[in-house]
C-alpha cells in the first residue's frame, strides 16, 4: 500500500512540477518580458521628457548652427559646375579686368576637383596692359567677399624705370574658384550671383 501511496504521490509531483515547467514558468518568463519592456519604455519618456524640456536650449543651439552653416555657405559660389556656370565666372573675372584696362588674351579651364561638398574650378588667364591695373586687380580679385583666389600668377614686365612701373608684355595667372551644388528652394534652382 505504501508503495501505491507512494506513486500517487509521485504522480502527483510530477503533474505540479509539469504544470510548473509548462505554465508558469511561461507566465514568469512573460511577466520579465514586459517588466523589461516596461522599463525601456520608462527610459524612453524619460529621455522624452528631458528633451522638451530643453526644447529651448535645443532651439537657440539650431539656430546657431544654422547661422554658421549660412555663414559658410557665403564662402562658396552657388551653382553647377558645368559650362554655363564657368562661363558667368569668366564673364565676372572679365569685367573685373575691363574696369582696370587690362586686356584678356586668352583663358582656359584647368578642370575642376570634386571635394566631398563642393567643386574647384581652376581658370587660366593670359593678360596684357599696365603693371600697376594689374596690381590694383589682384587687389579687387582678392577682396571679392565670394571665393576667387589667386593659385599663382607671373609676370613679364617691359619698360620698368625709377618713375614707371612699365607694363605686362605677358601675364598668366591661375584663379582657384569654390561651388558648392546649387541651394534648393522650393521647385526652383536659386544661383547667387557676384
Amino acid at each position: 500500500m505504501t508503495l501505491l501511496n507512494n506513486r500517487k504521490l509521485l504522480v502527483s509531483i510530477l503533474a505540479v512540477l509539469a504544470v510548473l515547467r509548462f505554465v508558469v514558468v511561461p507566465i514568469i518568463d512573460w511577466q520579465n518580458t514586459k517588466a523589461s519592456e516596461i522599463e525601456s519604455l520608462k527610459s524612453r519618456l524619460e529621455k522624452s521628457k528631458a528633451l522638451v524640456a530643453q526644447s529651448d536650449y535645443l532651439q537657440s543651439v539650431k539656430q546657431q548652427v544654422d547661422e554658421q552653416l549660412n555663414n559658410q555657405q557665403q564662402v562658396f559660389f552657388h551653382g553647377d559646375a558645368d559650362s554655363a556656370s564657368q562661363l558667368k565666372q569668366l564673364q565676372n573675372v572679365e569685367k573685373l579686368l575691363k574696369a582696370r584696362e587690362l586686356n584678356l588674351r586668352s583663358s582656359r579651364w584647368l578642370g575642376k576637383l570634386d571635394h566631398d561638398s563642393y567643386t574647384e574650378l581652376r581658370l587660366e588667364i593670359n593678360i596684357t596692359g599696365e603693371l600697376i591695373h594689374f596690381i590694383q586687380f589682384i587687389s579687387d580679385l582678392e577682396t571679392q567677399p565670394l571665393p576667387r583666389r589667386f593659385v599663382e600668377w607671373r609676370v613679364n614686365i617691359k619698360g620698368m624705370t625709377e618713375t614707371e612701373m612699365g607694363r605686362l608684355t605677358r601675364g598668366s595667372a591661375i584663379i582657384k574658384i569654390l561651388v558648392s551644388p546649387t541651394r534648393q528652394s522650393g521647385n526652383t534652382k536659386e544661383v547667387d550671383d557676384v
